[in-house]
């Protein structure tokens, strides 16, 4: 190596030497002095040149320049993914805290199970609703912890989610270690790593305040229903196009249908004359506008047959749960016995009063005390009272006769009595 040095050493200056001196030392395969020996060129002319070794200066620059490039974009890049990385692994790490959060503080009860329906996870929840504590509870059956009756439906429900069933919502009761009952609604799903299932997630939800409402609605509408049916009167409900929404028997029966909801749906065109269906569609109409009932309203009804009806009528607004105008529901009476009642009483007060107004004979009405309340116009001309002093009550018949004896007192109060 100190030979093939010096040598060079010597050749510098001189190119055909260079050459010489790089073929000769060569000898051992040395790359290196190949290149040598063709930088002096095959004519022993010299190839380095001032503009080749700027140029090569440059290119080593740009190569340098280059390198160095390389090395600050993939440091940057290294820094972008790592404070990427370490961004979502705070991102993750944060959303298991908040699930976890979520998975003991939910009101509701939330579990995991593993592909044999062995419990795995639990919230605090299910510990209180359950009175099992989290780990008695690992490993248990599901099933264990749902009442008797309910477990058939639990099982078809589980199976359905291990052969791929969709997410599914249902009812079930689940018993405590003390053996108090609890309704919930269970929604639950399959958990997947990939494509792989590893296990069913569930949230339960404690319905019995839920089922409490709806039974207590469920009495009301009994209630209601019972009213309804029993009440002779005809009560209805209509919306806001003036349709029956809900009749009770009564009305159902006066349009000859056996069944109130035979009824739903119609209306008064359907029932009666043209005249009178516009006249009651234009009240409910105004009713719904305005607000204002409708009180106490003796009307005529006129069937499409020619039949009549007279019935006392009240109509009140309807409103939702938001206070937002929903329709109208009423009441109506049968009066038509009591109509021709009266009509028959005017028909005979009528003749009644032809009959003392045309007699010559006065003809007198008088209460117990001796008023007379009633005279025809002969008996008032024979006494010489006028109409407006028998209305007064100064016509009184113990002031135009004579006393009477106790006998005649007696047989006279007979009388009035019957």
């Amino acid at each position: 190596m100190t030979d093939w040095l010096i040598t060079m050493g010597r050749a510098l200056g001189d190119p055909a030497r260079l050459r010489a001196a790089a073929i000769h030392c060569g000898g051992a395969g040395s790359n290196g002095l190949y290149a040598i020996a063709w930088m002096a060129g095959p004519d022993g002319a010299s190839w380095w040149t001032p503009a080749r070794g700027l140029w090569l200066g440059g290119m080593l620059v740009l190569l340098l320049a280059g390198f160095a490039f390389w090395a600050v974009y993939l440091r940057l890049k290294v820094r972008e993914q790592t404070a990427l990385a370490r961004e979502w692994a705070r991102r993750e790490t944060s959303l298991k805290r908040h699930y976890y959060e979520l998975f003991e503080n939910a009101n509701d009860i939330v579990f995991t199970s593993d592909l044999e329906g062995n419990i795995t996870s639990i919230n605090r929840a299910m510990e209180r609703l359950t009175g099992i504590e989290r780990a008695q509870a690992i490993g248990r059956p599901l099933l264990e912890i749902v009442a008797p009756e309910y477990r058939e439906l639990a099982r078809q429900k589980l199976e359905s989610k291990l052969h791929g069933g969709p997410p599914t919502a249902y009812e079930v009761e689940i018993q405590s270690r003390d053996g108090r009952r609890t309704p919930i609604e269970v929604s639950s799903r399959m958990i997947y790593e990939g494509a792989k299932p590893l296990g069913i997630q569930g949230i339960g939800r404690d319905v019995t305040e839920r089922q409490r409402a709806a039974e207590a609605l469920r009495a009301e509408r009994n209630l209601l229903q019972a009213f309804m049916d029993a009440v002779p009167d005809h009560i209805y409900f209509k919306d806001l196009q003036s349709r029956f929404i809900r009749s009770n028997k009564a009305q159902a029966a006066s349009f000859g249908f056996s069944d109130p909801s035979q009824v739903t749906g119609k209306t008064d065109f359907d029932f009666f004359t043209a005249e009178h269906a516009q006249e009651a569609f234009n009240e409910e109409q105004e009713i719904i506008r305005t607000g204002r009932p409708l009180v106490v309203k003796v009307e005529k009804m006129v069937r499409p047959g020619g039949s009549e009806h007279w019935k006392m009528t009240t109509k009140m607004p309807m409103r939702d749960a938001s206070g937002n105008m929903a329709g109208t529901f009423g009441i109506s009476r049968d009066i038509t016995t009591e109509k021709q009642i009266e009509q028959a009483l005017r028909k005979s007060e009528a003749r009644f009063r032809r009959l003392a107004e045309s007699n010559i004979i006065g003809v007198t009405l008088r209460d117990a005390t001796g008023r007379i309340v009633e005279a025809n116009d002969a008996f008032l001309n024979i006494v010489g009272y006028t109409r407006q002093d028998l209305e007064a009550g100064r016509v009184r018949w113990d002031l135009m006769t004579p006393p009477i004896s106790d006998t005649s007192r007696t047989i006279y109060g007979s009388s009035l009595a019957l």
